[in-house]
């Protein structure tokens, strides 16, 4: 049995600074009903998104259910949405009735198709849901921008589903913060985490109030604590969306070295490019839409030949005690899919791209060793 120890695909990021703000929860009962502690992680959080509302969820997942229950869809109401997604993303929008309309892949960036997404948009479109996958945008700012500003013409939610983006920007601008709507995760496979826990940014300003309230049980609550009314009271559809004390305590813990994070990150990202350039004619990569980019390194993924080839790269990895994996499949083509959903465009892609990506590991946990151990393996697969 080979003594070189095992590479695993992620791990969980712990310090001191996390053991003590645990532990500062420790029979402090107000903690953990004043919001003390989540109200410091919006601080902190500030400095990331500085434009907008901000509110701390249970989830990703959480503060897209705020944003289905924010907007007013009506039956017969349409959302476009990105096939190569993570089913989390759909269901808060098919819980509420509106009808699934599916789009193909942009074949460079694995966002979904800016202008696919142009073609159908209908009088029935209520919202349009974009998503940036692993941390890379799904188009350029000017295109981004340009879809926000028709969708806004047409009085058409955008929904920026940036789960993977926490520190990834686009021409100065947060990842997350060019639509109505945004999320972020801090779920436990994301590099600053809470272990379940979300970020929900509003920049819908007619919005706010009615989100306030979802965000609080469908309750004005907030007013309530402003002390603008005596009580607070049952106004609209909601539920308990905020992050607990425990969960945030772990993100003001992981929020204080996110700077160091990201930055080790981005150089291992740098370092799989750099050793792998020679295969770059060989085997396809995600490409940024834009030099003025900066990306989170939350993900390496390499797009090989089939499904055949995926399998043996991931075996062959495995064998040599590196932990690799391939990504969610389409959604168009589940069987939820096929029973609910609506689908414009080419899918051929979209279809195949889940057969052909292999996500390397890529966390804190690894060095420049690693990386090289990595990368050395993959060459051996296709020299050999």
């Amino acid at each position: 049995m080979s003594s070189t120890p095992r590479i695993p695909f992620q791990i969980f990021r712990s310090n001191n600074r996390y053991l003590s703000r645990i532990e500062k929860l420790n029979g402090q009962y107000e903690h953990f009903c004043t919001n003390v502690v989540q109200k410091e992680c919006i601080k902190k959080l500030k400095s990331w998104y500085p434009n907008g509302k901000a509110y701390l969820t249970q989830s990703a997942t959480a503060g897209l259910m705020m944003a289905a229950d924010s907007i007013e869809f009506a039956p017969g109401d349409e959302i476009i949405v990105p096939s190569f997604t993570f089913v989390s993303a759909l269901n808060p929008f098919v819980r509420r009735g509106v009808q699934l309309v599916f789009v193909p892949v942009n074949k460079k960036t694995f966002g979904p198709d800016l202008d696919h997404v142009r073609q159908a948009i209908t009088h029935r479109t209520k919202a349009i849901m974009i998503m940036h996958y692993g941390g890379v945008p799904c188009a350029s700012h000017q295109e981004i921008i340009a879809l926000r500003d028709l969708a806004g013409s047409q009085h058409i939610a955008l929904i920026e589903d940036a789960a993977t983006c926490f520190g990834s920007m686009i021409e100065g601008v947060p990842l997350g913060s060019m639509g109505d709507y945004g999320v972020i995760s801090f779920d436990i496979t994301k590099h600053i985490t809470s272990v379940n826990g979300g970020l929900c940014l509003v920049h819908s300003n007619h919005d706010h109030p009615k989100v306030a309230q979802v965000y609080h049980n469908g309750t004005n609550r907030t007013d309530f604590e402003r002390g603008s009314v005596d009580f607070y009271d049952w106004h609209t559809l909601g539920s308990k969306y905020a992050m607990n004390a425990l969960s945030a305590s772990i993100l003001l813990a992981q929020l204080d070295g996110a700077t160091e994070v990201l930055d080790h990150h981005q150089k291992l990202s740098r370092l799989y490019s750099d050793h792998l350039e020679d295969f770059a004619q060989q085997i396809a990569r995600q490409v940024y839409p834009s030099k003025h980019m900066l990306s989170n390194g939350h993900l390496f993924a390499w797009i090989v030949a089939d499904a055949e080839e995926q399998m043996a790269l991931i075996q062959f990895l495995g064998d040599n005690g590196i932990e690799c994996h391939s990504h969610y499949r389409a959604l168009h083509a589940s069987p939820m899919g096929l029973s609910i959903g609506k689908k414009t465009g080419d899918f051929t892609f979209t279809e195949q791209l889940p057969f052909r990506i292999v996500r390397l590991p890529i966390h804190t946990g690894l060095d420049s060793e690693d990386i090289l151990r990595i990368t050395s393996s993959i060459k051996s697969f296709y020299l050999t």
